[in-house]
């Protein structure tokens, strides 16, 4: 659960022949592969101007590709200047000039004239998630697959194994 604080920057993915993530071919008991991916991709720059509280609806300059990106459930995070924090919304429905999200966020109050980082008119939208494709990898082998995920105040946090937990490649 986000709680207002440093937000998620990336994923750290890690993949191993080995349960317990070791064989490394440098022989330094580290993972066989390892790769960080973004937590989040711009579904728009300077977009979102305004955010009623009272509808949960954003006002945003998108277009259709945008409104594409945001199906139900998904979630994004819109920075605010007022209290200098991004928030985390979920999707409830969109258009290619709002978005409506659930009323289950820690935003407490609505915003007009909203601000990017940099003082400039609109906010960044950003969608959260991330894809990550593994190359390279022996036909008919057995890999471990795992993720953590990183911010910039706390580092790393715990690794999580994907489901299934492990995946014989085939051809």
């Amino acid at each position: 659960q986000y709680d207002g604080g440093s937000p998620l920057n990336s994923f750290l993915v890690e993949w191993d022949p080995s349960p317990t993530f070791d064989s490394s071919i440098l022989g330094d008991r580290s993972a066989f592969g390892s790769a960080r991916t973004s937590a989040s991709s711009e579904v728009c720059v300077s977009c979102v101007t305004n955010f009623d509280l009272a509808t949960n609806t954003f006002s945003y300059t998108g277009d259709e590709v945008a409104a594409n990106l945001l199906q139900p459930q998904r979630r994004i995070m819109v920075y605010f200047h007022d209290d200098a924090k991004a928030y985390l919304f979920s999707v409830l429905s969109a258009t290619s000039s709002t978005i409506h999200v659930s009323n289950q966020h820690l935003r407490v109050s609505s915003l007009s004239n909203m601000l990017d980082l940099n003082n400039s008119i609109g906010s960044n939208l950003k969608l959260m998630g991330s894809t990550y494709i593994i190359d390279g990898l022996d036909t008919g082998g057995t890999y471990y697959v795992r993720v953590s995920s990183e911010n910039g105040v706390m580092g790393t946090g715990k690794f999580v194994s994907t489901m299934p937990p492990k995946r014989r490649l085939t051809g």
